[in-house]
């Protein structure tokens, strides 16, 4: 095992942010103080039936801009996708931001969501998340914009922060890279499906 495997094991896919044409109808929402951390929808897997997925987002749209989203990102494999280390197939993945966490729950306990749930469950295998946002960071989600994601099992805490964490910190800066998601397991909420026992980093 290489020096770089003893530190961490990781998935890490490379995603082209391609904008979603179905958040057209998103209302704009003033933005809650700066202060606060925006919160993020991710989710990874497959649809079943494109037919219907269409009709599940015909009809998710305005909750969701209902409930104040921002912006979003989605990403197919074979397309705009790529797994560069590591052995998890995520299928699909979107990432959709929020002016906060709070809002990220309201949009899915609402009564609203929860009739458009009852299209997608039967036509879907989907594992759904939400993370907090990197307090002050506001990334920009327009379609020209390439993220990493991490879900790393950190074996040695104490080594990775040692010889990894400011070394990695350095170069992703100097490539114009930022942080804007840094979930610890724990601090990740699972609601649908299931998730690695591992943090979630996004950058």
């Amino acid at each position: 095992m290489d020096h770089r495997n003893s530190l961490i094991r990781s998935l890490v896919i490379y995603i082209l942010g391609i904008s979603l044409s179905l958040l057209a109808t998103s209302q704009v929402f003033a933005k809650e103080n700066a202060e606060t951390p925006p919160g993020y929808l991710v989710v990874t897997g497959w649809y079943k039936d494109e037919n219907l997925k269409q009709a599940y987002y015909k009809a998710v749209a305005p909750i969701l801009g209902k409930y104040g989203i921002e912006a979003a990102v989605a990403s197919h494999e074979g397309e705009n996708l790529q797994v560069i280390e590591g052995g998890w197939i995520p299928g699909r993945f979107l990432l959709i931001r929020f002016p906060s966490e709070s809002l990220v729950k309201e949009f899915w306990w609402s009564k609203e969501y929860e009739k458009a749930k009852a299209i997608r469950r039967p036509i879907s295998a989907l594992d759904i998340a939400q993370v907090t946002g990197v307090q002050g960071v506001i990334p920009i989600m327009d379609g020209n914009t390439a993220f990493l994601v991490y879900y790393a099992d950190i074996t040695d805490g104490e080594r990775f922060s040692k010889e990894y964490t400011s070394a990695f910190a350095g170069v992703t800066t100097k490539h114009g890279g930022q942080m804007i998601v840094d979930s610890p397991r724990e601090e990740t909420e699972l609601l649908e499906g299931a998730l690695p026992n591992a943090t979630l980093s996004i950058i």
